[in-house]
């Protein structure tokens, strides 16, 4: 399992391994409410409008459940040879199906073997970490690179963050975050 969001009276979970999201009741049980993804169960909700189905997740990471009801994954897209995408899916539990509304990539990233987080900021904009790789960035609502975070190398290793998560303007000053800074890497 690499997130857990809460939601409501349950919560969501991203199974790398199991290339599945699932929605699991807060009861003594831990009753699955539905599946997105990995091997059909059932559980699993129908996929629809997504072309790379039944193949729609290769060890996603950071699912989230958005403000307007939607849910977010960051699709890594390992062991299936193609390239991670931000994803967004409405799910309609009456109808037991999760529709494709958004799906993006960055065509320099062409494979993420780990990690990754795609996160949306008011106004539509994402902070996407692509994955095992020295690239984040943030994106206008369709997915139009607006800022590049390039990490670099160090030696023979791409450095990259596990997830990037956005800090709103006016939740963190700049003082406390230079005072932090300097705690972590100390000037001479």
């Amino acid at each position: 399992m690499n997130s857990v969001e809460p939601d409501g009276d349950g919560i969501i979970a991203s199974f790398r391994h199991e290339d599945a999201i699932y929605r699991i009741k807060h009861n003594s049980a831990g009753d699955i409410d539905w599946k997105l993804g990995g091997a059909q169960g059932s559980r699993s909700l129908r996929i629809i409008g997504d072309p790379l189905a039944p193949n729609t997740f290769g060890g996603q990471h950071d699912a989230r459940r958005l403000s307007d009801g939607t849910v977010s994954v960051f699709d890594n897209g390992t062991d299936l040879g193609r390239p991670p995408r931000v994803t967004r899916w409405k799910i309609d539990t009456k109808k037991r199906t999760a529709t494709l509304i958004q799906s993006f990539g960055d065509s320099r990233v062409t494979l993420s073997p780990c990690c990754g987080s795609a996160r949306r900021l008011p106004g539509g904009h994402w902070i996407v970490s692509w994955g095992g790789v020295p690239i984040a960035t943030e994106t206008d609502s369709s997915g139009r690179r607006i800022l590049t975070f390039d990490y670099g190398r160090t030696g023979e290793f791409d450095n990259f963050a596990y997830r990037v998560l956005p800090i709103l303007p006016g939740k963190v000053s700049a003082a406390a975050l230079r005072s932090a800074m300097n705690v972590m890497h100390p000037r001479p």
